[in-house]
């Protein structure tokens, strides 16, 4: 991973590499759009809910974490405010304290690491779930075909929890701080593919120790894995 410093400047060029058109400011935006009262209603419910130890002593973060998902929702009426996105916006805003930076990197994020992601059909999730298998039908063959004995065939209800949960805020909610941070300088460098890779890498880590014996239900298995991944302290072992 990146130092602080290196970090915000990293991202904010892996986006300007794909970005073809300039982006409005927050301001422009915010003035000409009105939500429908129910997005706000539920913007003020999440934020208090996203990364609640930065949230509970940092008014800035707070602040700035609402005005983004507002202008967002706003900028983007065909998204409007969905599932996840409180949380994508949560480490921007903790990375990056320039308003317009930080819509230029959620909507690299949005348009071209998880497209169709942050809609209200789950498409990019369910596409995605289907990659997965493909990965790890290709990667880890025996693994593939333990887990899905193991599992009595569901592995893509499996699969489509992950990446509707752990994909669409980029690990955000599953791992330490540093690491999420870490990871997302991945992502920002190669694209979803890290995020694919490092599930796989978490499912041969389980498989290491064990925990494909020990459960005989996925919720169970991936539970044990989300437990295991908020108390890493690299992401070496996995």
């Amino acid at each position: 991973g990146l130092n602080e410093n290196q970090r915000e400047q990293f991202w904010v060029v892996q986006c300007l590499m794909t970005e073809s058109k300039p982006l409005p400011s927050f301001d422009s935006v915010l003035r000409k759009t009105r939500l429908p009262r129910k997005t706000y209603e539920q913007i003020m419910l999440d934020i208090y809910r996203t990364l609640p130890d930065v949230a509970q002593k940092d008014p800035f973060f707070i602040n700035s974490l609402y005005r983004g998902l507002v202008m967002h929702a706003a900028f983007r009426p065909d998204i409007g405010y969905v599932q996840g996105m409180n949380f994508l916006w949560g480490i921007i805003v903790l990375c990056n304290s320039k308003p317009h930076q930080q819509l230029l990197i959620a909507e690299h994020v949005v348009r071209v690491i998880l497209p169709y992601y942050f809609t209200t059909d789950f498409v990019g999730a369910a596409i995605d779930a289907r990659v997965l298998s493909y990965y790890m039908q290709r990667r880890c063959t025996n693994l593939e075909k333990h887990m899905r004995e193991r599992f009595d065939g569901s592995l893509h209800a499996m699969f489509l929890r992950i990446c509707s949960s752990w994909f669409t805020s980029m690990f955000a909610n599953h791992l330490p701080r540093t690491l999420a941070m870490s990871l997302w300088d991945l992502v920002m460098m190669r694209g979803a593919v890290a995020l694919f890779e490092f599930t796989l890498r978490l499912f041969i880590y389980g498989q290491k120790r064990g925990w494909l014996a020990k459960f005989t239900d996925w919720p169970a298995f991936l539970t044990k894995l989300e437990q295991r991944m908020l108390e890493l302290t690299s992401l070496e072992p996995i």
